[in-house]
């Protein structure tokens, strides 16, 4: 993303702050355990979490690091920031702060693992950003991310279905998004980092919702608002017809929404 599209970004996450990961959705925080778990954080360590949002993957590091370890959590939105910043009061291994995961302001050399869930994609360039962290390690230290697979194809068709609506068309994609679209440019963009590809797992789980309704609200409370604010006032009505009309195809038998997420789950370090 261009520097101005990189605050537009922050700003809808911002606003979404207060209703993100709402009860019963277990969606980031799902995506979170498991990078932390991939990363292998282990009790002790220092660690840095990168657009740490809500907590999804800052918390379950600091269960891991325990009382011994420590870690640290940046977002460019204060009130993502304010709002996990209380739920971490008592955990005294845990700071968390406003800043820029593209180069985030702290030492070098000391943090055993860089965390970032669901938001290189959003740095200008992802191999820049990949060198900028991997300064950030300790000897043996590692990078893990996770992004996005393909997109559902209902919730796609159901984007889709509303763009006619939308002031300005769809927001751009960040100009990085090729750089991680899929395995293979994964491993493309490690390389031009001059970093050693550790595991790469792609993994999908399911997401379920009592009705559209509940789909289309929860739609707010994440990255899709970005798209969902363009949106006139005086036609939300109607896209809301025509997202519950489109995306009728994610109905099950039981009469529960069902949607499958894709995420690519990347362990890198400094070559040896």
């Amino acid at each position: 993303m261009e520097p101005d599209n990189k605050a537009v970004a922050a700003g809808v996450f911002e606003r979404a702050a207060r209703a993100y990961e709402p009860a019963g959705v277990d969606f980031f925080n799902r995506m979170g355990r498991r990078l932390v778990e991939l990363s292998r954080v282990a009790r002790g360590e220092q660690v840095l979490d990168l657009g740490c949002g809500r907590g999804a993957s800052l918390f379950p590091a600091a269960a891991a690091v325990g009382p011994t370890g420590h870690v640290v959590g940046l977002d460019l939105a204060p009130t993502m920031v304010e709002l996990t910043a209380a739920d971490a009061r008592g955990l005294a291994q845990v700071d968390v702060r406003v800043g820029d995961a593209d180069d985030p302001d702290v030492p070098a050399g000391s943090f055993d693992a860089v965390l970032a869930g669901q938001v290189i994609f959003f740095m200008p360039s992802v191999a820049s950003a990949l060198r900028r962290w991997a300064r950030l390690l300790r000897p043996g230290g590692r990078i893990a991310f996770s992004t996005f697979g393909p997109r559902d194809p209902n919730a796609e068709a159901t984007m889709r279905a509303i763009e006619p609506l939308l002031t300005g068309g769809p927001p751009p994609r960040g100009v990085s998004t090729a750089e991680v679209a899929d395995p293979d440019a994964v491993r493309r963009t490690i390389a031009e980092a001059g970093l050693e590809l550790i595991g790469l797992v792609a993994e999908s789980f399911e997401t379920s919702f009592p009705d559209a309704d509940a789909w289309f609200d929860w739609s707010w409370t994440q990255g899709a608002r970005a798209v969902l604010e363009r949106i006139p006032a005086d036609r939300l009505d109607e896209a809301r017809a025509i997202a519950m009309d489109t995306i009728a195809t994610a109905r099950t038998h039981q009469g529960t929404y069902v949607f499958t997420t894709a995420v690519n789950y990347t362990v890198a370090r400094p070559q040896l």
